[in-house]
């Protein structure tokens, strides 16, 4: 496997993984779950780590890709890194139900656009 569709593939995993986590909870549950709030935060920083090292390694493939905030991405990861004491779980609520699943959506579409360059 290339390197950039290894990228692409961990990108997949912790996202799903991250979704995974919550599978069947509320916020409310969410909110009252540390654990699964700390298991879902490192899966963001994982994604935001991703995001970065495709911007240093692979940036004219995030030209190409412009549909996925990768921007946002590594903020994110940047916030929950060093904002660790004033992280808010209803933001990664959020962050996961809303861009994490519109990530996972793209993924085929990133898939496709690696394998039209080979």
């Amino acid at each position: 496997m290339n390197r950039l569709l290894s990228y692409i593939n961990d990108l997949q995993c912790y996202a799903e993984e991250a979704l995974l986590f919550i599978e069947g909870m509320t916020e409310a549950d969410f909110l009252k779950d540390r654990k699964t709030q700390q298991a879902v935060t490192l899966n963001l920083i994982t994604l935001g780590e991703i995001s970065t090292t495709l911007k240093q390694k692979e940036p004219d493939f995030l030209l190409l890709t412009d549909f996925i905030p990768w921007k946002d991405i590594a903020g994110m990861r940047h916030r929950l890194v060093h904002g660790y004491n004033e992280i808010d779980p209803l933001l990664v609520w959020e962050t996961l139900n809303h861009q994490v699943s519109k990530l996972l959506e793209q993924i085929p579409r990133l898939v496709d656009l690696v394998n039209q360059g080979k």
